[in-house]
């Protein structure tokens, strides 16, 4: 089982740059090809259990590596809908300005024909009212 998870983290590390395998700190078959044994068995189960904690070591890191490959990936995709919307919004903006300006100057239109149109009343009215005043 461990050979297998080695075998594929080793396919994952050329796949993507980052953290290598990290070195053995036990090398396990020297201590079982030694005809004496130089160290004690302790010593050598320590040497195991450490190489496992390594290689579990680096098993996690490489999970981490594509996790944080696969949030960049995910970040750059965001950033590029954000520009968009960013894009589409300005264009949007624009429209509305221009819809308001043309508000605006119908406004100020109207406005002035109200203006004109009530100075004409009070010209109407004043000249009605001062033909009356003449009769009389």
């Amino acid at each position: 089982m461990a050979k297998t998870n080695t075998d594929e983290l080793e396919k994952q590390e050329a796949d993507l740059p980052g953290y290598g395998m990290p070195t053995d700190a036990y090398a396990e078959e020297e201590w079982e090809q030694q005809m004496v044994k130089g160290w004690p068995r302790p010593l050598h189960t320590f040497g195991l259990r450490q190489n496992q904690v390594n290689r579990g070591t680096a098993a996690r890191l490489r999970a981490l590596e594509i996790q944080n490959r696969a949030l960049e990936i995910q970040t750059e995709r965001l950033e590029k809908e954000l520009e968009a919307y960013q894009e589409r919004e300005k264009s949007i903006l624009g429209r509305v300005a221009a819809e308001m300006d043309k508000m605006e100057a119908e406004i100020n239109r109207l406005r002035l024909s109200v203006k004109l149109n009530s100075n004409a009343l009070e010209r109407l009215v004043r000249g009605a009212s001062e033909p009356e005043g003449k009769d009389a």
